[in-house]
C-alpha cells in the first residue's frame, strides 16, 4: 500500500530540517509538510531542503488533516501517516504503523504517558477517559499525534478545525466499528513552545460529546 507522510507545521523553524532528514534517513520518500503560514521560515527552510509544501486552507490543525486527506486521495496514496513536527515523536516507528494498516483501518501510536510533562499527562488521561466513556470504548492513547489512516475511510468526514482533529478522528472509527490498532512508541521532549493551551481541553472535550450524539 502506498503511504503519504504528513507533518502539520506552523512556527517550526527548529525541527522542520531535522524531521525532514529523519524521513530520509528512514527512507520515507512521499512526506508533505502541511503549513499554515509560518512566520518564522519554516516553510522557505522545507523548501530548501526539498521538500513539498502544501499550504493548508486554513490555520487549524484540522485544515491540515482534512487538506492531508484529499491530497493523498488524489495522488492515489492508500495510507495517510500523520506525525507532529516537533521531534517528540519517533520517525523510526513510522513503518510499524504503516504495516499494521494491512489489517486496521487506523494505527495509532501510544505514548507511555510517564514520558509526557504532569499537567498534559493529566489532560491526556482526562480526554482518554472521556473518549472510553463515551464511546465503551479502551483506547489508550486517544490524543496522540502519530497515527495512520486508511484514507478512503475518513477523507470527506473529517471538518474539525482545530486541535479537536484527533478526537473527531477516533469518534469516527469508534463510530463506524472500524479496526483501530495501538502500538507503543517512545515520546520525547519537544523542541520548541508547545500550540496547545488549556482552551483547547474544552474544545476536545465539547468535540467528543458532539461526534458521540452527531
Amino acid at each position: 500500500m502506498r503511504y503519504l507522510v504528513c507533518l502539520p507545521a506552523y512556527n517550526e523553524r527548529e525541527n522542520i530540517a531535522y524531521m525532514i532528514e529523519e524521513l530520509r534517513a528512514h527512507n520515507h520518500q512521499d512526506y508533505i509538510i502541511s503549513d499554515a503560514n509560518s512566520t518564522d521560515g519554516s516553510k522557505e527552510i522545507a523548501i530548501e531542503n526539498g521538500a513539498k509544501v502544501l499550504q493548508r486552507s486554513g490555520h487549524g490543525k484540522g485544515f491540515a488533516v482534512k487538506d492531508a486527506l484529499l491530497y493523498a486521495k488524489n495522488h492515489h496514496f492508500q495510507v495517510l501517516v500523520l506525525l507532529d513536527c516537533d521531534r517528540t515523536y519517533p520517525v523510526s516507528q513510522i513503518g510499524e504503523l504503516v504495516a499494521q494498516i494491512q489489517e486496521a483501518d487506523m494505527a495509532i501510536g501510544c505514548r507511555n504517558f510517564k514520558d509526557i510533562s504532569f499537567l498534559r499527562r493529566i489532560a491526556n488521561l482526562i480526554m482518554t477517559g472521556f473518549t472510553n466513556i463515551l464511546f465503551s470504548s479502551n483506547v489508550s492513547d486517544m490524543a496522540t499525534g502519530m497515527r495512520a489512516l486508511k484514507v478512503d475511510k475518513f477523507v470527506g468526514k473529517v471538518d474539525a478545525k482545530y486541535f479537536d482533529i484527533e478526537p473527531q478522528m477516533h469518534a469516527i472509527a469508534l463510530k463506524e466499528k472500524m479496526k483501530i490498532v495501538e502500538i507503543p512508541i517512545s515520546y520525547s521532549q519537544r523542541t520548541g513552545e508547545s500550540k496547545i493551551n488549556i482552551l483547547d481541553l474544552f474544545i476536545i472535550l465539547f468535540r467528543l460529546f458532539k461526534e458521540r450524539f452527531r
